[in-house]
């Protein structure tokens, strides 16, 4: 049974896909009414399973990115059913260790990627390059959105900081831990 669902998602052709804490990835396919698990030790079935904190579709793909705790970074495509393990390089070639991965972000073809503990990574396709940043003081990153080109919303356990990535200002919005939120219609939702 699952026990904890992390993110939920709906394919375009229906198809639900319900990222677990214990479970992997499970897929419901509306037309048969099953379940199929996924991700249990890339991609293989069996009996181990990864953490998956989050479900990100990628644009105009039939592909979704998918964020583990402890085994890095995935895509899922739908339509073929199949899970690849992604390796991603910083700046000097080398590979990025994807530890703790909390959240991600796609747009532009750039990846945000949100680290529980470590800060969060700005990977540009393009560029390829990682820049990286971590605030003094912060000891768990739960949540992040982007505001603006320059300004991303990071939920902490020291509470809501609006984040500027291009002068490295921050401003503590709300002084208490604060879990997740969203960001719908410019109105910022909050969760403490």
């Amino acid at each position: 049974a699952v026990k904890t669902i992390m993110d939920l998602a709906e394919t375009p052709n229906g198809d639900i896909l319900v990222a677990t804490w214990h479970r992997g990835l499970e897929v419901y396919d509306y037309k048969t009414n099953t379940f199929t698990r996924y991700l249990k030790e890339f991609g293989y079935k069996n009996e181990y399973s990864f953490p998956i904190t989050k479900l990100e579709r990628i644009p105009n793909k039939t592909q979704y990115f998918i964020a583990t705790k402890d085994a890095g970074l995935f895509t899922y495509d739908y339509q073929n059913n199949e899970i690849v393990p992604l390796k991603m390089y910083d700046y000097k070639g080398d590979i990025l260790s994807i530890k703790n991965l909390w959240r991600i972000y796609y747009k532009n073809n750039v990846l945000w990627l949100g680290f529980r503990e470590n800060g969060v990574y700005k990977y540009s396709d393009l560029e390829n390059q990682i820049p990286f940043f971590s605030l003094k003081n912060v000891t768990q990153y739960n949540d992040f959105v982007k505001k603006s080109e320059s300004e991303i919303f990071l939920a902490t356990n020291n509470g809501l900081i609006l984040y500027n990535v291009e002068n490295h200002n921050q401003r503590l919005l709300i002084e208490e831990p604060v879990r997740s939120f969203q960001l719908k219609n410019e109105v910022l939702w909050v969760c403490t």
